[in-house]
């Protein structure tokens, strides 16, 4: 499992990577209407400001490109030796790694521009907004019926699981274990199918960008970058709906991760694909009305490294970023500071709970007897069992032949800890799945899978249970 993965986290680490490159770091500036987070104007491409810019790109794309290199290349080498202790958390603190750092030369870049801007002379602006009076409202491309099909889907994936699991239907005379741990996942998937929903009515509702003094203009511009993000919204909502698929298959009909192995790998590439369309065609888009942009909005300074936009002075809650794609919120309005908060405590969340993953990888399983007790930890004491209460004891070598379904805990290599079920029955597990046996304790109300780091210590243990 600790290779599989560090193979899903390469996977993931080399197809960010070339999207972040040609998003952020473009090879050919001069047609970009943004360069890291600068708007672009004529003046650049002079001589000699052309060529500050040339370097300045050219520095910031070299590190991208060795950033990239190094972060595969580290986690090629945890996939070679991925039973290292902490190998799975490492893996995964390399994306994050790999993802923020992406951004470090990218705000360098945003500051050598600006202070490129200062030398030349050009007027700092203050971030005022233009609005076209004949067109005042957005101009709207997403079809609701499209975005919401894959979103059925999905409900009816979850509503199908919980049934299943309240054992109220059968399919083809088979059931599941009863565990909700199916839909438990579809639910996680409904609720992100659903998040995407006013997601993508956001940017489709975000006022329209002013370009040019002729109204025509700027609808033809604005309704062509929505439909482009339109696309990609619709095709991300399948994405979700083709891995809960993959999820519903594989864990109920055949009862294997590989089935939600091979989704996640659809999603990926559907996600990743759905983007690389959307940047080629708004590049397009952007080089069609190249020469019909005759309005030009210097709010530079209203965006933090090119890439916050704070601007008190702007009523917008959502604006088109400057860095990626989509849009983002004004962090100056009040919806927009929520929403700020709430993403560094998500991010917090995330890091901390990848700081308690690799504590549990990193700390061994413990049992002992103590006081009539058997006792099981793992930086706590997790299980007290009353010896008095066993009713039997049996050593267990064939789980691996069994079905184990997770329903509560972990589940990752070197460690099972929580409620499971095996062959459909509920138990509480405190084991090491990567050795062949284990210990099956049965008390008067509970049913407890344990064993130790090693199959002889854990032959210790029951000769001296038994």
């Amino acid at each position: 499992m600790g290779l599989l993965m560090n193979l899903i986290m390469i996977g993931i680490t080399l197809p960010v990577g070339l999207i972040l490159i040609a998003t952020m770091y473009p090879k050919n500036w001069r047609k970009r209407k943004m360069i890291y987070g600068i708007r672009n104007r004529e003046t650049y491409t002079e001589a000699g400001t052309a060529e500050r810019i040339d370097e300045i790109s050219a520095g910031a794309r070299k590190k991208a490109f060795l950033l990239t290199g190094t972060f595969v290349l580290i986690g090629a080498v945890l996939a070679v030796f991925h039973d290292i202790p902490l190998n799975t958390t490492f893996s995964v603190l390399n994306v994050y790694a790999y993802i923020l750092l992406m951004l470090v030369p990218f705000m360098f870049a945003n500051r050598s521009l600006k202070a490129l801007k200062r030398e030349l002379g050009l007027s700092e602006g203050t971030g005022v907004t233009y609005t076209d009076l004949t067109s005042t409202q957005a101009v709207h491309a997403l079809k609701m019926p499209a975005l919401l099909l894959p979103c059925l889907v999905v409900a009816a994936e979850f509503v199908l699981a919980l049934l299943l699991d309240r054992k109220l239907i059968t399919v083809g005379g088979y059931t599941p274990d009863g565990t909700y741990t199916l839909t438990a996942i579809t639910l996680v998937y409904f609720i992100t199918a659903l998040m995407m929903i006013p997601i993508a009515r956001m940017m489709d509702r975000q006022k329209n960008e002013v370009i040019s003094e002729d109204s025509t203009v700027n609808a033809n511009y604005n309704r062509a970058v929505k439909k482009c993000l339109a696309g990609m919204s619709v095709a991300i909502e399948w994405s979700v709906a083709v891995m809960t698929t993959g999820f519903f298959v594989g864990m109920y009909l055949f009862k294997t991760e590989m089935f939600a192995v091979i989704a996640t790998g659809a999603f990926m590439v559907i996600m990743i694909g759905a983007i690389i369309v959307y940047v080629a065609r708004v590049r397009k888009i952007d080089d069609r009305y190249r020469e019909e942009m005759s309005v030009v909005v210097d709010d530079d300074d209203k965006w933090i490294f090119g890439m916050f936009y704070y601007n008190k002075g702007d009523k917008r809650l959502n604006v088109e970023k400057r860095m990626g794609v989509g849009a983002t919120v004004n962090f100056a309005h009040p919806v927009g500071k929520v929403v700020g908060m709430l993403i560094a405590v998500a991010l917090l969340a995330s890091l901390l709970s990848m700081v308690w993953l690799g504590m549990l990888d990193a700390t061994p399983i413990r049992i002992r007897t103590e006081d009539g007790r058997v006792i099981c930890r793992q930086l706590r004491d997790e299980y007290k069992i009353e010896i008095a209460s066993i009713k039997s004891v049996e050593l267990v070598d064939d789980l691996d032949d069994r079905s184990v379904v997770r329903t509560v805990g972990s589940n990752m290599p070197g460690l099972a800890k929580g409620r499971f079920t095996v062959d459909g029955a509920s138990c509480k597990m405190f084991l090491n799945p990567d050795i062949d046996c284990a210990i099956r304790i049965e008390t008067g109300d509970e049913v407890y899978y344990v064993s130790r780091e090693t199959v002889e210590e854990t032959r210790a243990l029951y000769e001296e249970l038994k």
